[in-house]
C-alpha cells in the first residue's frame, strides 16, 4: 500500500518543477572542480520526487570519470549523503557524461560533482531549486483506457464469485443444483458488486484526497504586492509561499545578499520591452521592502523581484503595475536603466547595440540555431569606440556581466551569470561560504554565459557590463524555433 500512495503521489505531482526563474526550470552552469573545467546541465524532473538527469561536460581532454549525489544544501540532509552515482560516458561523445539523480523533496538541493582524472580528483556543487508547481490531471485516453480496464476486472471478478458458487461448491462430476445454486450465487454477485462499488468509492476519497493535499502543496510563482507612494516611492510587500512537504519552511525574514544586495528588482515594460529598470530596494522590515523611483517613462510594467532565502532557494516573485512618467529621481549606486527599440517592430534578431561613446556590444553567436533546452553559450564582445576589444571593464557586483532574459510573452524569465543560471548566494552556500567572487578584477572583453532556452518563441536579452564606472546594457533579440525530426 505504501509503495502504491508513493507511486500514485508522483502521478499527481506531474509538473514544471524549478523555483529560481520564471518559466526556466533546468538549471545550466559552468565552473572547475579542481583543475578540471566543467559545463553542467541539471535537467530536473516533472515530478517531485523524482529523477534529475545530470549532464556533465568535460572542458578538457583529461578526465576519467564523474560521481554524482544529491544532497541538501544545508541542514541534516546535508551531512548524511548517499552512495554517489558513476556517470555514464557517452558512447558518441567522450568528453560527455550523463547520470540519473532522485530529488526526493521539494526544496534546495545540490548536485556534488566529483572529477576524476590525470590531475587527481576536483569537487563542485551545483545547486537546484526544486517545487512542482501544480498537479496534471490524467489525460483523456488514458484516463478511458483505465476506465474500461477496471470494468473489465469488475465484471469478472462479480462473474468468479457466481461461479465459484454455482460451480465450485458442487461435488466432483455432479452438475449443480439449479433451483438453489443459482438463487446462492445470485446472492453473491450482489453483495460481492456492494463491496466492489465500496472499495471503489474508498479509492476515489482517497486519490481526492491526495490530490487536494498535493495541489495545496505545490508551488506557484509567488506575487509580490506593489504600490507607489505619493512620495514616488515604490512599495513591494513579498507573499509567503510556505506550504507543506518542503524539504526546510521558507520564511520572509531569512533573505541573504546576491552580490551585495537582498533583492535585485527588474521592471520591463510590456508589451514594447524598451524599457528595463534594475534596482536594489532596501528592506523595511521581513518582506517589506522599498525603492525610490528614478526617472520613469509611463506604461505597464512587469515586475519580477529576485530574493534568495539562507537555505539557498531562490525565488522570483513576479507582478504587474501601471506607472505614470515621473522626472524627479535619479539612480543609485549599482541601479541601471536600459532603453532598446520596441519588440513589437519589424525588427527581430539584433546583433549589436551601440552605446553612446561610440562603443558597442556584439553578440557573437547571434546567428546560431538553437533549439529549445540545448545548451547554448550566449557570448558577447565589448568594443570601444575604435572598435577595438574594450579595456576598461569593471566587475559589476562582483560579476564579469548580468544578462537579463525574457520572453515576449513574459512567461519565461531568467537572471544570468557568466558562470550560468544559478544566483551566486545559492552556489557559495552550496561549495561554501568561503568561495569568492569569479569575476576578479581583470575582465576580459569577451564574456558568455551558459544557458538552454526552455521554449520556442521570440525573446528579449539585456546584457549588462560596467566600464569604466559606467553601466552599459545591450539589448537583443532573438526567435527560438522547434526543432522539427526528420
Amino acid at each position: 500500500m505504501k509503495a502504491a500512495s508513493k507511486i500514485l503521489l508522483v502521478l499527481l505531482s506531474l509538473v514544471t518543477t524549478g523555483a529560481a526563474h520564471v518559466g526556466s526550470p533546468d538549471v545550466y552552469y559552468e565552473d572547475h572542480a579542481g583543475p578540471y573545467p566543467l559545463s553542467v546541465v541539471v535537467r530536473m524532473p516533472l515530478v517531485v520526487p523524482g529523477v534529475a538527469v545530470i549532464e556533465v561536460r568535460s572542458l578538457s581532454d583529461n578526465l576519467k570519470s564523474i560521481q554524482v549525489v544529491p544532497t541538501r544544501i544545508q541542514g541534516e540532509g546535508s551531512k548524511f549523503a548517499p552512495v554517489p552515482d558513476v556517470a555514464e560516458r557517452a558512447s558518441d561523445d567522450p568528453k560527455l557524461f550523463r547520470a540519473h539523480l532522485w530529488i526526493m523533496m521539494r526544496g534546495a538541493w545540490k548536485v556534488q560533482i566529483t572529477a576524476d582524472g590525470e590531475k587527481g580528483k576536483g569537487e563542485l556543487s551545483v545547486p537546484l531549486a526544486a517545487a512542482p508547481g501544480n498537479s496534471l490531471a490524467l489525460q483523456g485516453p488514458l484516463k478511458w483506457l483505465l476506465t474500461g480496464l477496471m470494468a473489465v476486472l469488475v465484471i469478472g471478478l462479480v462473474g468468479i464469485a457466481g461461479a465459484a458458487v454455482r460451480e465450485g461448491m458442487s461435488d466432483p462430476a455432479t452438475a449443480p443444483v439449479p433451483s438453489s445454486k443459482r438463487r446462492s450465487a445470485r446472492r453473491v454477485m450482489i453483495c460481492t458488486a456492494l463491496l466492489v462499488i465500496a472499495v471503489l468509492a474508498a479509492g476515489k476519497f482517497w486519490w481526492n484526497w491526495e490530490a487536494a493535499s498535493t495541489a495545496q502543496a505545490a508551488y506557484t510563482v509567488p506575487r509580490v504586492v506593489t504600490s507607489l507612494s505619493a512620495s514616488n516611492t515604490l512599495l513591494l510587500r513579498l507573499q509567503r509561499t510556505d506550504s507543506g512537504r518542503w524539504a526546510e519552511r521558507i520564511q520572509l525574514d531569512d533573505l541573504i545578499p546576491d552580490h551585495g544586495h537582498l533583492m535585485h528588482l527588474f521592471l520591463i515594460r510590456f508589451p514594447d520591452m524598451d524599457r528595463m529598470y534594475h534596482l536594489h530596494p532596501h528592506q523595511d522590515s521581513a518582506g517589506q521592502f522599498s525603492q525610490n523611483m528614478p526617472a520613469l517613462e509611463p506604461g505597464r510594467y512587469k515586475v519580477f523581484a529576485d530574493v534568495v532565502h539562507a537555505t539557498g532557494f531562490p525565488e522570483t516573485q513576479t507582478a504587474e503595475i501601471t506607472l505614470p512618467e515621473t522626472h524627479e529621481g535619479t539612480l543609485q549606486g549599482d541601479d541601471s536603466f536600459a532603453t532598446g527599440i520596441s519588440l513589437l517592430s519589424k525588427i527581430q534578431n539584433t546583433n549589436v547595440t551601440y552605446l553612446e561613446d561610440g562603443g558597442r556590444i556584439i553578440w557573437l553567436d547571434s546567428n546560431v540555431f538553437v533549439p529549445p533546452r540545448e545548451p547554448v553559450k550566449l557570448h558577447f564582445r565589448v568594443e570601444d569606440a575604435s572598435g577595438k576589444p574594450a579595456t576598461d571593464l569593471e566587475p559589476y557586483m562582483g560579476m564579469a556581466g548580468h544578462l537579463i532574459l525574457i520572453s515576449s510573452d513574459g512567461t519565461v524569465f531568467a537572471h544570468l551569470h557568466p558562470n550560468g543560471s544559478p544566483p551566486m548566494a545559492a552556489v557559495q552556500l552550496a561549495n561554501g561560504t568561503g568561495m569568492a567572487d569569479h569575476a576578479g578584477h581583470n575582465i576580459p572583453s569577451e564574456i558568455s554565459f551558459p544557458y538552454g532556452f526552455p521554449k520556442a518563441g521570440l525573446y528579449r536579452i539585456f546584457v549588462q557590463f560596467k566600464r569604466a564606472g559606467r553601466i552599459e546594457t545591450g539589448v537583443f533579440n532573438v526567435s527560438i524555433v522547434q526543432a522539427i525530426d526528420n
